[in-house]
């Protein structure tokens, strides 16, 4: 390549790290003369109820005469190069995106008193989707149901890809088949509705929670408010699993911040 980018980022699962890919594309960077920094951290280090642990890795082209910051990278231990904690500068980012966030900081995380209903949808917002309930025949067809179950109060949230949630009380595991179907319908499970996985992603909405202080602040610049929406051609479902596919907003803006701010 004639022209090289200045910036690479790059988004993976966990355990990553520890794959020969990793591995040949650390060792491509550094021949090619990039910085890089590598991270393992989650949206709940941010205050947010989503545990979402991913991978990421950032990188900036060095010039000439900084080889020395480079050198030697991808021959020490992946556990030492691995950082799991945010960069320090994230929390004053957060404060200037998120001006309605209070933050405290408790051991190099933020601490937060948000829990999932400060992203759920009001009853108003609810009725422009079709029925979000779970269907039994959803539940019973499942070994075991073995899902996660979040309620109102619930801190942490799995990821999105599939079906979401907490885990499920102790009872379903010890009754049979009929009495697990029968106390899951007292629960009234519904699945998430897209907008409010869009809160939990971080994504900006058109009709967020009041209380989400996770909704960024307008661009004055860009004359608009930009926001997350889908045609409508496209299926619960599927929005479903677009953004159970997609990246977290808060925690991508925080580490592209950081990725631009090197000085290298």
């Amino acid at each position: 390549m004639d022209k090289k980018p200045t910036y690479l980022f790059l988004e993976n699962v966990y355990n990553f790290e520890r794959s020969n890919t990793r591995k040949i594309l650390v060792d491509a960077l550094v021949e090619a003369g990039y910085l890089i920094e590598e991270f393992i951290v989650s949206p709940l280090q941010l205050g947010i109820p989503n545990d979402r642990l991913r991978y990421y890795l950032l990188a900036k082209m060095c010039t000439n005469n900084q080889t020395d910051l480079i050198k030697n990278y991808n021959l020490q231990p992946v556990d030492k190069l691995i950082k799991t904690q945010f960069p320090v500068q994230t929390f004053e980012f957060l404060k200037s995106t998120f001006k309605n966030l209070n933050i405290n900081i408790q051991d190099g995380d933020i601490s937060s008193d948000h829990s999932a209903s400060n992203f759920l949808d009001s009853d108003a917002e609810l009725s422009r989707y079709s029925d979000l309930s779970v269907p039994i025949e959803y539940v019973s067809r499942r070994n075991n149901y073995n899902f996660d179950v979040v309620n109102s109060k619930s801190k942490k949230c799995a990821t999105f890809t599939k079906v979401s949630c907490e885990e499920i009380l102790k009872k379903l595991e010890n009754g049979d088949d009929s009495d697990i179907i029968e106390f899951v319908k007292t629960l009234k499970l519904r699945f998430f509705s897209p907008n409010e996985l869009a809160q939990f992603m971080c994504f900006p909405v058109s009709s967020p929670n009041p209380e989400n202080k996770y909704q960024p602040y307008p661009d004055p610049d860009l004359g608009q408010n930009i926001v997350l929406d889908f045609p409508q051609k496209v299926s619960i479902r599927q929005q479903h699993q677009l953004i159970g596919n997609s990246v977290n907003v808060a925690v991508i803006s925080c580490l592209i911040h950081h990725l631009f701010s090197l000085h290298v």
